[in-house]
């Protein structure tokens, strides 16, 4: 999904919509806000390592993947988090964006799509559901 954002008050559009959707998640990885904002992986990780010499994200290793999360070290972190907050408010297609992002794995052995139209419907109502 292709998120429209006119005000690159961190460097750049791109930047912003990290910082945003960053804020959003909590905690993210690389790959996962490149799919989201249909970029390449290594143009956002070198934006997240920009962002972190900045000191505006911080990164850990957990595993292989690397997750990001905004930096509570800094100084700012909690004003920063409320303006990331704020312009996510500003554009809808922020609330897009982070719906289309799956928040647990696949369970083993399931197939891709469903194999009837009932179990279609099924899982599409099971989805809606309010939790």
């Amino acid at each position: 999904m292709d998120l429209v954002l006119s005000p690159a008050i961190f460097g750049s559009a791109l930047r912003t919509k990290i910082l945003v959707l960053t804020a959003l998640l909590g905690e993210t990885y690389p790959s996962q806000l490149a799919r989201t904002l249909n970029t390449s992986p290594s143009v956002v990780g070198m934006a997240v390592d920009r962002l972190e010499r900045e000191r505006l994200v911080a990164t850990r290793r957990f595993g292989m993947e690397r997750r990001i999360s905004l930096n509570p070290s800094t100084p700012f972190s909690g004003e920063l988090r409320a303006l990331l907050l704020r312009l996510a408010e500003s554009s809808p297609e922020y609330d897009a964006a982070v719906g289309s992002i799956r928040a647990r794995p696949r369970r083993r052995g399931k197939p891709l799509s469903p194999e009837s139209r009932e179990q279609a419907d099924l899982a599409r109502a099971l989805a809606a559901r309010k939790r």
